[in-house]
């Protein structure tokens, strides 16, 4: 199985499936991330880009990640960035990652970066359709991020309610 996690921010990935990443690599998966902002901007009490990039590196090193894919897009501001940019940058990584499965943030999620970033992978994983040499994506997941992903604030949105788990016990974690 090749998967691409397709994240706002750098610790996304990890909180979201951490775990999934490390059992899927130990199981000889491949596992890509795709990251929309890599910068460190808009926050206080963050890491500055380079102790981020650094954390970032040893982080995906660590769980087995095979490649990264990283954009620049503005941190807090992913909804001033075209909409078609956003979906070029992640159609890039589907192109060159090739993987079964997508993973993303569900686009309920309170993060507005995280909903830009839900709403052109939406948009991207449809590139077999304009491009029959793209390999077709079988499965599209949406992941939770702590924090994010369970406030309810807008119950017009449907709410993220998981139907596919990911089971990761002390067997896993004890394989490295």
């Amino acid at each position: 199985m090749k998967c691409l996690l397709v994240v706002a921010h750098p610790d996304d990935e990890v909180l979201g499936a951490g775990a999934s990443i490390w059992k899927w690599v130990k199981e000889n998966n491949t596992v890509d991330v795709a990251i929309m902002c890599t910068e460190a901007k808009a926050r206080a009490f963050r890491p500055g880009d380079e102790e981020l990039n650094s954390d970032l590196d040893e982080s995906a090193k660590y769980l087995g990640v095979n490649n990264k894919y990283e954009a620049t897009f503005p941190n807090i501001e992913m909804n001033t960035v075209p909409h078609l940019k956003l979906v070029q940058f992640i159609e890039t990584a589907i192109k060159e990652s090739e993987p079964d499965i997508i993973i993303t943030h569900h686009p309920a999620d309170t993060n507005n970066d995280h909903l830009q970033t839900s709403m052109a992978c939406q948009e991207a994983i449809r590139l077999f359709q304009r491009r029959p040499e793209i390999k077709r994506i079988k499965e599209f997941w949406y992941m939770e991020v702590p924090s994010c992903s369970e406030w309810a604030i807008n119950n017009a949105m449907n709410l993220f309610h998981p139907n596919c788990y990911v089971e990761v016990g002390k067997r896993e974690l004890m394989l490295r």
